[in-house]
């Protein structure tokens, strides 16, 4: 086990110990109470928007995991890690969308500031089409529904233009 001195680093791992854990309780310690996550699809949440939607996250895929790749301190409560996220839409609903059993892996990039011990903003980034394919949310590259898709985007650009 490796020994982390920088309590920035300390404080995210601990966060991620609790993602894995699926410890809401221990999750929502790590967060300085004015904090901010950012998330691609779903915006900017205050802790008490994230414990929300982390609870439908971990109803819809009990089977969720971070595991960090790669973390990175600049020793003045910057921390950026290199995660690959993972998990099986088995549960509930989540977003509106119905479990449909599929398993997704995503490689993430967070960037955190983090003061007092705690986190008080993350930025998250991801290929969220890349996830909608796995997710069988948009069709594969290349299949005849992502070019029929394709053709009616251009078509209705088209009839935009022309009667606009």
């Amino acid at each position: 086990m490796t020994t982390v001195t920088d309590p920035a680093v300390a404080v995210v791992q601990r966060l991620y110990d609790a993602y894995n854990k699926q410890d809401l309780d221990g999750v929502m310690a790590c967060w300085h109470p004015d904090g901010t996550e950012f998330l691609p699809l779903v915006g900017e949440m205050a802790p008490d928007r994230l414990c929300e939607h982390l609870k439908g996250f971990y109803a819809a895929f009990p089977d969720a995991r971070t595991e960090v790749v790669s973390i990175f301190s600049d020793g003045e409560g910057h921390v950026c890690a290199q995660v690959q996220l993972s998990g099986t839409f088995t549960g509930g609903k989540f977003d509106g969308l119905i479990a449909n059993g599929a398993h997704w892996s995503a490689r993430m990039a967070e960037v955190f500031t983090v003061t007092g011990g705690l986190i008080l903003r993350m930025d998250a980034y991801m290929d969220s089409m890349d996830l909608a394919r796995q997710l069988n949310l948009l069709p594969p590259t290349g299949s005849p529904a992502e070019r029929f898709m394709r053709g009616a985007f251009n078509l209705k650009t088209r009839l935009g233009r022309l009667f606009h």
